[in-house]
């Protein structure tokens, strides 16, 4: 067991392990399950909408059965293709529909992206998800400039993969044969860091969304091939279920994927919350006292900052760190951001004292690290619990007498 306990505290494998622990603490593999479900639903409106689009733009048109093909081929299992010419009929029936019919599968098509945005949330603590205009404007966009990017990256492909044809008595340099291999790992890639930065309701450092999605492009690759390795040995769904087999496994085959992008999401917002987290403990105290009484100001003049406004009045915080303070007061829960970015109280300081402060923030993590409670670890224990009590005693005072002594005081 202790030899278990230091090696949990080795940075990579505490890392791994915070990864671990949020992910089922956020509920992700419900989460997951919900999506699939809503992906039945969902994926031909989006294959609808994405053709549409494509078919709006004159150097793409006619691209629509070659990108499909070549999404199924890199992107599902092998037994997921006999599902392709099935979504495809659908797909070219729902472009049959009237204006009312399009306004719905649009309307299906955004309400999938509303959950992923609820489920993002959920791994970043935001407690407000984008609404109006704001919102809209961001599902217009990855609805339609989605399509355009995956257009270009295709017709990269599709010209990489000309060069094999053209010089087919010639090998192909070593560059080229390396761009054309990855490839779709980094289509994947762009599509998954492009959700991780661009869908929260929260500012994602750009490295940490492109780290995250290259992770999750790679474990989408592996989870693909070990999918269809699984499926040539134990082909026990086609014995069963004969021509029908594609479509259980189709099912697992989007949990999985699912599961792929949330994990990676909660790996993207790790790289912010773990690193400080490890860094800092009860010497945050004076921070975050810091950001609340700045706020306790402009919440006592009938103001809203935003947060980038806010960082900049507290330049000797670093934006990883301002992450993890605003992350961790959100939590408790002391504020509250709203979609434009702003932030504000969502407590009276009147009522809330310096000591449940230092409770919600720091409670376990300045307990001492004693192997047992036995001997003179024992009696160290109870020294530092009594202590520990009467300081929590001394500081049983509201954090508005606290900063109003401040205003006094001047």
């Amino acid at each position: 067991m202790q030899a278990w306990r230091r090696f949990s505290k080795l940075p990579p494998v505490a890392f791994v392990v915070y990864v671990g622990k949020s992910y089922m603490q956020h509920e992700n593999p419900r989460s997951a399950f919900y999506l699939a479900f809503t992906s039945l639903f969902a994926v031909v409106p989006m294959m609808t909408v994405v053709f549409s689009i494509l078919a709006l733009i004159p150097e793409l048109k006619g691209m629509e059965m070659k990108m499909q093909n070549f999404m199924f081929e890199h992107f599902v299992p092998a037994t997921g293709s006999q599902l392709q010419e099935h979504l495809h009929g659908f797909a070219r029936q729902a472009a049959n529909l009237t204006s009312i019919g399009v306004v719905m599968l649009f309307v299906t098509s955004v309400l999938m992206l509303r959950k992923i945005e609820n489920s993002f949330n959920t791994i970043w603590h935001v407690t407000e998800i984008r609404k109006g205009v704001n919102g809209f404007l961001l599902y217009w966009a990855l609805l339609s400039l989605g399509p355009v990017m995956m257009g270009g990256a295709f017709a990269i492909s599709s010209y990489l993969a000309s060069l094999k044809m053209v010089y087919d008595m010639v090998p192909l340099a070593g560059t080229q044969q390396f761009v054309l291999a990855l490839l779709p790992i980094l289509m994947s890639g762009l599509a998954f860091s492009l959700a991780y930065i661009a869908i929260p309701n929260t500012k994602v450092p750009i490295r940490h969304g492109l780290l995250g999605g290259l992770l999750a492009a790679v474990m989408f690759d592996l989870a693909r091939r070990g999918m269809t390795l699984f499926v040539s040995m134990f082909p026990t769904y086609q014995l069963v279920y004969g021509a029908f087999a594609a479509v259980p496994i189709f099912l697992i085959w989007v949990l999985v994927s699912w599961n792929i992008m949330l994990l990676g999401a909660e790996f993207v917002q790790a790289m912010t919350n773990f690193k400080v987290n490890k860094q800092k403990s009860t010497s945050s105290m004076g921070n975050l006292l810091a950001i609340l009484e700045t706020l306790y100001r402009l919440q006592g003049r009938g103001e809203l900052m935003d947060e980038v406004i806010l960082l900049q009045k507290m330049p000797w915080i670093s934006s990883r760190e301002w992450e993890f303070y605003t992350d961790t007061l959100i939590s408790i829960p002391l504020i509250h951001r709203n979609g434009e970015g702003e932030i504000s109280l969502t407590r009276d300081l009147h009522k809330y004292t310096l000591a449940q402060l230092f409770r919600d923030c720091f409670g376990e993590t300045v307990k001492l690290d004693l192997q047992s409670k036995e001997g003179w670890q024992g009696r160290v224990s109870e020294l530092y619990q009594s202590t520990f009590d009467k300081c929590l005693e001394e500081w049983d005072i509201p954090l508005s007498e606290l900063f109003d002594s401040d205003t006094k005081a001047r």
